[in-house]
């Protein structure tokens, strides 16, 4: 059972209401770019997918802040990696709300599973760092790697369950929002493999660095994939 089935079960069992897809609507926006909608009975997942044509394994999967978006930060990071490498990049049903926002990206998950992706690198910013942590905790083998931007505490309680998947943590020490104190906590509970970095004079969108931190994040998920 995977984990969406299994989070659907337990949901189930509380009295809650399961999220199920009604419908997955795709259109062609160029050779390598498609937009996915999954309907729900509780809403929209939107999505844009990178160059995923069938027959892939691995790819990645990006995730906003409590607001939602597609774009990430960096002026725009999730483009331009998504592009280069694959991947899904996610706009949640209810932005801001963590259990909302983890089913999201279980039942996305799903729905690439069976289509033969077997290993993800999720890939969060602020609130969507906590929700990648708390997702690849969830997914456990299926996740191959785990990239938190600027990332809150909150929602990261089961960074410990990541033990053995490589967490890159990347934080501004200049981020008003959410200072560098978030990621150095959670990188004290993470188990190794885990790589926290720091950014000298970086704000909570990190968009001094955006050509450097494209290339990391980009290294980072080759890596993670080419060893799942």
């Amino acid at each position: 059972m995977d984990a969406f089935a299994q989070m659907m079960r337990e949901g189930a069992r509380a009295g809650m209401v399961p999220l199920r897809p009604l419908a997955v609507q795709e259109s062609r926006l160029g050779p390598a770019a498609a937009s996915m909608e999954v309907i729900t009975a509780d809403g929209i997942i939107t999505c844009l997918r990178h160059g995923l044509d069938g027959g892939e394994e691995s790819t990645a999967l990006f995730v906003g802040g409590a607001l939602g978006g597609l774009s990430g930060p960096a002026g725009g990071l999730y483009h331009r990696v998504a592009s280069e490498t694959g991947g899904v990049r996610i706009h949640y049903r209810k932005p801001g709300h963590m259990d909302d926002c983890l089913m999201d990206v279980l039942l996305v998950h799903h729905l690439l599973a069976r289509r033969g992706v077997e290993r993800v690198v999720i890939v969060g910013h602020s609130f969507g760092g906590a929700v990648a942590i708390g997702a690849g905790a969830l997914l456990g083998p299926a996740t191959a790697g785990v990239v938190a931007l600027s990332t809150q505490v909150p929602g990261t309680e089961s960074v410990d369950k990541l033990a053995g998947t490589p967490l890159l943590l990347v934080h501004g020490d200049q981020d008003a929002v959410l200072p560098d104190l978030c990621s150095r906590n959670v990188y004290q509970r993470a188990s190794e493999p885990k790589e926290l970095v720091i950014l000298p004079g970086e704000g909570h969108l990190l968009d001094g660095v955006a050509d450097a931190l494209s290339d990391r994040v980009r290294s980072f998920i080759v890596a993670a994939l080419e060893s799942a």
